[in-house]
């Protein structure tokens, strides 16, 4: 069916049942759910968990702590009876909030503990949770201005906590993610070729770095390796290249030929060659995780249509039995 065109349903088998599970297990839990009064507690939680509501709702909460966070901020420092207020009602605003997020981590472990670890998005909202109280729980009660700052810097880190909710940040950090990998070569030879340009600047305009001329701006930039290295990347900018060069041929003990091609030799190298590639890559790599993405929310639209056709037969054929039975009766 992946071949042929004409077929109504196309789909890719993929294994998605746990083979650890039985069918005498998986028939009993059947059972049980069917026959109990009540929905499992677990299940329950799970679609609260999943539902618009609670995502919308979580994300409201990220939204809401960074509001609180800006305003705090504003107002850190001064004194007054009326500040002190609003400082403790922003204060219990945020400890709030924090236990919203602890809270849901909560309900993920009670759901599938195992499975929350499995998820890297799971683990990096856990992290930034857990990083953003740290210092709040060393420092409960000593509080002076570097430690003050401190917490202020933890709780800022819990707006990254919106990536993970947010379909589109995560397809571009997966991509950024990826393209790295690819430019893994690329990023080694750029890395090279900056080690080379920089030295080679260090030797080439030494008399320039030593010149007493006292009407040059960027005498500084190749006195030495780390000099060397900053000025590269600006190069590789293409930021402040021209203005460079016109210092360098103010000192006569420099060749205009030379440093010409120098500076121009980098700048088609890294500024157009290495670029040019990491924009490509990068834009490949979005293309293909986003073709990815769609091609799961497709099968997974797909899933559900079947699922509830299934249902229909089913109630349908259901209601078929009862009516039989009913005549049978009467």
């Amino acid at each position: 069916m992946l071949m042929d065109h004409h077929q109504l349903v196309r789909f890719h088998v993929v294994p998605t049942r746990n083979v650890m599970v039985t069918k005498e297990k998986r028939w009993r839990n059947r059972i049980e759910v069917r026959c109990s009064r009540w929905p499992p507690f677990k299940m329950w939680v799970s679609s609260v968990l999943n539902s618009r509501t609670f995502k919308g709702f979580m994300i409201f909460l990220i939204c809401l702590n960074m509001l609180v966070l800006m305003v705090s901020t504003q107002i850190i420092g001064k004194k007054g009876n009326t500040y002190g207020k609003i400082t403790w009602v922003l204060e219990v605003i945020i400890w709030i909030i924090f236990s919203m997020f602890v809270m849901e981590i909560l309900l993920h472990w009670l759901v599938s503990f195992r499975r929350y670890w499995r998820n890297p998005w799971n683990i990096f909202d856990f992290t930034v949770t857990f990083i953003s109280c740290i210092p709040a729980l060393i420092f409960p009660f000593e509080v002076n201005r570097t430690k003050l700052q401190l917490i202020q810097y933890s709780r800022v880190l819990r707006g990254l906590k919106l990536f993970p909710r947010v379909r589109q940040v995560r397809v571009l950090i997966m991509a950024i993610a990826k393209a790295l990998k690819a430019m893994a070569f690329i990023l080694v030879l750029l890395v090279f070729l900056f080690y080379v340009f920089a030295v080679s600047g260090i030797f080439f305009f030494e008399s320039y770095t030593r010149s007493d001329r006292m009407d040059l701006t960027y005498n500084m930039f190749f006195m030495d390796m780390p000099n060397s290295l900053v000025t590269i990347f600006i190069l590789f900018t293409m930021d402040h290249w021209y203005a460079l060069l016109q210092d360098l041929w103010k000192v006569p003990e420099i060749n205009k030929v030379i440093s010409g091609i120098f500076i121009c030799l980098w700048l088609l190298i890294g500024a157009f060659i290495f670029r040019n590639l990491f924009v490509a890559i990068m834009v490949t790599n979005f293309q293909n995780i986003r073709s990815d993405l769609s091609e799961e929310v497709s099968q997974i639209e797909t899933q559900t249509q079947a699922d509830k056709f299934k249902m229909e037969i089913m109630e349908k054929r259901f209601s078929q039995i009862q009516t039989a039975m009913d005549k049978d009766i009467t």
